[in-house]
């Protein structure tokens, strides 16, 4: 029926037809045209094919023209596009730190705390590094007290136990509270002949982790040793030490009170095994038994 029907057309479009005007007042006949309809489609469709072809042609080979169609890509400004995304990048990054320090500097205007802020993103990557805290001197001819610099950690050497340790004796700390940072038990105790400078607190795993003294985050990274860790040092002398969390809620620089949300418990860091939480004090660049410090069984 189909095939029937298009054989038709076709047969119509080939035969030939004339186009006759007659003039209506004396019905004689002016103009003639003898024409093939298949001819003038042909004619029609390689007209259209030109006007296709030629747009194309010109479209392609003016670029002015060619950006302008939706869906292009330049080469070229892709290249550009993407540096200067690097460069916005890095210029978030230069405006975030820039932030970061007047905070700081807020923070010691207010309280006049010094913490320590390292000036490069290599500094914020390396692990605890041993520095005695230094207590500012009296000025000569006043009667100010003198300020202490915020400490930071000292890890002394496995096998070399410090002073405070070896006398076994608790050391009175300038601090009203510490609080415990997780409930929990004690997995394992403090040893520092065998380079185990805290506590480790068997507990929940993702069990919030709250600052057992207020001061300025120290230290808010990750190591692959310690996993994710936090310090805080507090204006008193006092550093704690929270290790092999799985999460960390406070940014370095920042200011915490005594009870804040810090971290969430993990097992991160090659030194974890199991989710707990590795607690320390530290007290003059020299760490103390947090058992002595805290209601742990």
């Amino acid at each position: 029926m189909i095939k029937k029907f298009i054989q038709k057309i076709i047969h119509s479009l080939k035969r030939q037809y004339r186009l006759e005007f007659i003039d209506e007042e004396t019905l004689s006949s002016s103009r003639q045209f003898a024409f093939r309809p298949i001819l003038w489609v042909s004619g029609g469709v390689l007209l259209l094919l030109s006007i296709i072809g030629g747009t194309a042609s010109t479209i392609w080979y003016t670029p002015s023209i060619r950006e302008k169609i939706p869906g292009y890509t330049n080469p070229e400004n892709t290249t550009q596009l993407i540096s200067m995304k690097d460069q916005i990048e890095n210029l978030e990054s230069e405006v975030k730190n820039k932030d970061e320090y007047i905070k700081s500097l807020q923070n010691v205007l207010k309280t006049g705390s010094i913490p320590a802020i390292p000036s490069s993103k290599e500094e914020n990557k390396k692990e605890l590094t041993p520095v005695k805290q230094e207590d500012k001197k009296e000025t000569a001819g006043t009667n100010q007290k003198a300020q202490e610099v915020s400490p930071q950690v000292v890890q002394p050497v496995t096998g070399d136990a410090p002073s405070n340790t070896k006398k076994g004796v608790k050391v009175e700390l300038k601090i009203k509270t510490i609080l415990r940072p997780v409930i929990g038990y004690i997995r394992e105790g403090f040893s520092p002949s065998k380079g185990h400078y805290g506590i480790d607190i068997a507990t929940n795993e993702g069990e919030t982790v709250l600052a057992a003294t207020e001061g300025y985050v120290q230290i808010s990274d990750y190591t692959e040793a310690d996993g994710y860790m936090i310090a805080i040092t507090n204006p008193s002398g006092v550093t704690t030490i929270y290790k092999h969390n799985s999460m960390l809620l406070k940014k370095k620089g920042s200011y915490v009170h005594t009870g804040e949300p810090i971290a969430k418990v993990g097992n991160t860091g090659e030194n974890s095994s199991g989710h707990h939480l590795h607690f320390e004090i530290w007290y003059n660049g020299e760490p103390l038994n947090p058992k002595d410090y805290l209601n742990y069984k």
